[in-house]
């Protein structure tokens, strides 16, 4: 869409290690990915590979068995879960990253080219709307008898659009790339988060006054802003045929790790649907 202090610090992404091992080593840039990949995609039966590009959802740092939930991250994430699932990724995300970046950046040009996969999973959005407490700025006070919709401000929606806009502009970079035009796009618009007393949701929820005892109403907030974000992903399926939009919602329900990340055994089914969508275009 990972530590987490105040609605005023940085939601998402802790200081990036100069060295680290497993699934939290640093991100590859596309220029490295087709300077240093010697495997390129197999010929027939072999396994699919994906090149994997996105936030936390993607890439989680192990903060180890005894972390608390507030230092966020579960373990485990959707490229491992892919990877159980025989899928091969090549994983440029990185836990804290927006959208707009990524969009910037444009890896995974370089790393489509330099590994000839056909499958990219581009994942991000929900640092752009969340991190540094941001969500405060998307609400209007508490006040009784306001329908949910009405909270939100329109700056919630205008962030919204710049952000489908950068998936439109990624997409557009893969599919009129010589060479990219077959690859396919599967994007993903997360689950309904939990909240919680941290600084993605309920610290900023309570900061507006719609504090735990109107739980009901921080939950149907959510929902709209899932909702309206899974709409936006859904109308880029419609808009190109080489775009699928993998509906995660309703999967996690109470396996949560923290506000923004499901537990291993939530990951396991969201990669499940995802792989079943990446094998259904051969």
């Amino acid at each position: 869409m990972a530590k987490d202090k105040t609605p005023k610090a940085k939601a998402e992404k802790p200081a990036k290690p100069k060295k680290t091992t497993g699934a939290s080593k640093p991100k590859k840039t596309g220029a490295e990915v087709m300077t240093t990949m010697a495997v390129t995609a197999a010929a027939g039966g072999g396994p699919v590979s994906i090149v994997m590009e996105g936030d936390s959802w993607e890439r989680l740092p192990n903060f180890g068995a005894k972390a608390l939930p507030i230092v966020g991250g579960s373990g485990f994430d959707l490229e491992r879960a892919l990877t159980a699932e025989g899928i091969v990724v090549e994983n440029l995300a990185y836990w804290g990253d927006h959208i707009a970046e990524i969009v910037t950046k444009k890896d995974y040009l370089a790393a489509l080219l330099g590994t000839g996969y056909k499958h990219l999973l581009l994942g991000g959005g929900g640092n752009d709307l969340l991190s540094e407490g941001r969500l405060a700025k998307y609400l209007r006070l508490y006040t009784p008898g306001m329908a949910a919709k009405d909270y939100l401000k329109p700056l919630f929606w205008s962030d919204l659009a710049r952000i489908l806009s950068d998936y439109d502009i990624a997409v557009n970079d893969v599919l009129k790339t010589p060479g990219l035009g077959h690859v396919h796009i599967y994007v993903h618009g997360y689950d309904y988060a939990r909240p919680m007393k941290l600084g993605w949701l309920g610290q900023p929820f309570d900061l507006m006054g719609i504090d735990d005892f109107h739980a009901d109403l921080q939950k149907a907030i959510v929902k709209l802003m899932i909702d309206a974000f899974n709409a936006g992903l859904k109308a880029l399926d419609k808009k190109y045929a080489q775009v699928h939009w993998v509906d995660f919602r309703g999967m996690v329900g109470d396996r949560w790790h923290d506000e923004l990340h499901p537990r291993k055994e939530a990951f396991v089914d969201l990669a499940a649907e995802m792989a079943a969508a990446i094998r259904a275009n051969p």
